[in-house]
Parts: structure tokens; C-alpha cells; sequence
């Protein structure tokens, strides 16, 4: 990478992306530091007792921790010092960080202060304090590595929902909540209307929430038989609750039968209509198996941009 790097970037700096909570003021720092005396590094001081262990796992001693820091990153410094500080590297062991590469190249980093919230994400319990931070008004959080690029997150949430059912004789044919007079129909334990369980499963992934199957199991008596649009109209109402409302659905069926052309505006309508948006901003599009696979089904997959509520 700074191999790749031009002599119009005096200055270059290196970060870890496991370090996700990274300010604009913490890169700011670094950088102005780094053109002032030449190397700089971000880091925190120990606010912990330090303790070295001998080897049997006992204290040995007790470590002053006066003038120990943490390293974190950026670190970097002027081009022509990091690109030699790469290229003299010798020792058998890899160097830890950009800082160690240039202490062995005969440089001093400068320390750099810099927000706690800048740790790396290594353990798992690491997720939950990083997005409790990130939820949080702090002005650190506030400016994490979205504000960089200049974007809100989280302004919009697309969501993918796809299910399948064989068609059977003697089953009724419903597709987006439409009755289609049919000689077969989708088997399933509810209606079985394949569009509305995948349109369902998208609205619920895009708001964060639970799948189709875990919401509604097919194991429960209740839901035997039942609309679909009962799943539908519940998932609305959880990503509305979560703040989040249906801006668009792009809805593919594939089956041989029934035919989707003489059904499409009407269903678009239907649609329209439950999610409270207009009907151009519900596609439907139809399409054939090719008599690919023997086993006659229909598929749907469903697209669909959520936006938080004004």
C-alpha cells in the first residue's frame, strides 16, 4: 500500500480497520503530528496496574505505568521514512506495528492522545460494546468512521426474501394475496402464497428483525391455513415500530403455472395498497422455469428498500 502511494502524499498513515470507532479528530491529530516532527502514532495512556507474571502464573513485580502507552492507530509519518523504514526491516520476526518499523529505522514517534473508543474489535463481546457506542450521543461515537465518508448511517435498508413451494392439485392458487383461478396451488402449511412470504422475510431482514420461519413457525396449529397477508401486515408493523417504512418492493415469480402477465396489476395494486406506498413503486415480474427441474413449483424472490420514518 504505500508502495502504491505518490510523492503527493507527504505524509502517509497506516490504520486498522479492526479499530472501527476511528474520529476525524483522532486522524486529524495524527496527521498534523506526523508533519510536525515527522512520525507520529496514536495511543492511550495506561490508566491499569501492570503486573508481570513469573512462570508459574504468580505476580514477579509491579510495573510502573507512568510512561506506558497503548498503540493505536493511524500511525504513519513522511513518505521517504516509512518507504525506508519497509525496506530496512531485517530482523526474523515481523514487526507489530508501522511504530516498531520506524523506532528500528532510528526515528522517535511522537504519542498522540486519542479517544478510548478507538480499540480493536478482536473478541466477540467487542461487537456489543462497539454497537452500544455507536448507538450512544457521545461525540466520539458521533463522529465514527460513516462520518469520514460523509454519510448517515443507516439512511436506507434493503432487504432479500426468497421461498419456494411445490404445486399440488386440489390446493388453492394464491400469489400476492390474489386468488388465482388454477388447476394446482402452492403446498405449505399457512396459504402457502410464496410472494407474500418472501416479500415478508425481505421487509423483516431489512428492519434487523426475526425471519418469517421464527415469527411464524410451521409447527404452530395457529398459523395452519392462515393468510399470508397476516404475516405480512405483522411485519410491516414491527419495521414501523422500529422506525423503518416500505419505499419500494421489486418482486420476481418464476412458474409455468398460472401465468403472471393477466395477474401483474392487480397484484401490483394489491400490494400498493398494504404497504401504504404507490403502485409504481411495487414491480412485479413474471417468468417460466423452462421446464427446468421436473418437480412443478413457484419461486419468488423479493426486493425491498426500507427508509426511517421523518
Amino acid at each position: 500500500g504505500c508502495e502504491a502511494s505518490t510523492g503527493a502524499m507527504p505524509i502517509l498513515l497506516v490504520h486498522d480497520v479492526a479499530r472501527a470507532l476511528l474520529t476525524i479528530a483522532d486522524i486529524e491529530a495524527v496527521a498534523q503530528a506526523a508533519r510536525e516532527k515527522g512520525c507520529a502514532l496514536a495511543a492511550t495512556p495506561l490508566a491499569d496496574t501492570l503486573k508481570k507474571s513469573s512462570v508459574d502464573g504468580c505476580v514477579q513485580e509491579t510495573i510502573d505505568r507512568q510512561r506506558l502507552w497503548r498503540a493505536q492507530t493511524p500511525q504513519g509519518g513522511r513518505r521517504d521514512w516509512m518507504l525506508a523504514a519497509f525496506a530496512s526491516w531485517q530482523a526474523p520476526t515481523l514487526p507489530t506495528d508501522e511504530a516498531m518499523l520506524l523506532e528500528a529505522a532510528g526515528h522517535a514517534p511522537t504519542l498522540v492522545a486519542c479517544s478510548e473508543h478507538n480499540f480493536k474489535i478482536t473478541q466477540s463481546s467487542d461487537f456489543d460494546l462497539a454497537e452500544a457506542l455507536l448507538q450512544s450521543t457521545e461525540p466520539d461515537a458521533g463522529q465514527s468512521t460513516t462520518a469520514i465518508c460523509g454519510l448517515k448511517p443507516c439512511a436506507h435498508r434493503t432487504g432479500l426474501g426468497w421461498d419456494r413451494h411445490r404445486l399440488v392439485e386440489g390446493r388453492p392458487c394464491i400469489l400476492a394475496g390474489i386468488l388465482i383461478d388454477c388447476p394446482v396451488g402452492p403446498m405449505g402449511h399457512s396459504d402457502a402464497d410464496a410472494a407474500l412470504h418472501a416479500l415478508t422475510d425481505a421487509i423483516l431482514g431489512a428492519a434487523g428483525l426475526d425471519d418469517l420461519g421464527t415469527l411464524f413457525p410451521d409447527t404452530d396449529p395457529r398459523w395452519e391455513g392462515a393468510d399470508s397477508a397476516t404475516f405480512l401486515h405483522a411485519a410491516t408493523q414491527q419495521a414501523s415500530d422500529a422506525g423503518w417504512d416500505v419505499q419500494g418492493v421489486d418482486l420476481v415469480l418464476v412458474c409455468d403455472r398460472p401465468k403472471i402477465g393477466p395477474y401483474r396489476a392487480v397484484m401490483r395494486a394489491r400490494l400498493a395498497n398494504w404497504l401504504k406506498i404507490d403502485v409504481s413503486c411495487v414491480n412485479i415480474k413474471g417468468k417460466t422455469t423452462e421446464n427446468i427441474g421436473g418437480v412443478e413449483t413457484v419461486e419468488a424472490t423479493a426486493l425491498v428498500q426500507l427508509s426511517p420514518q421523518a
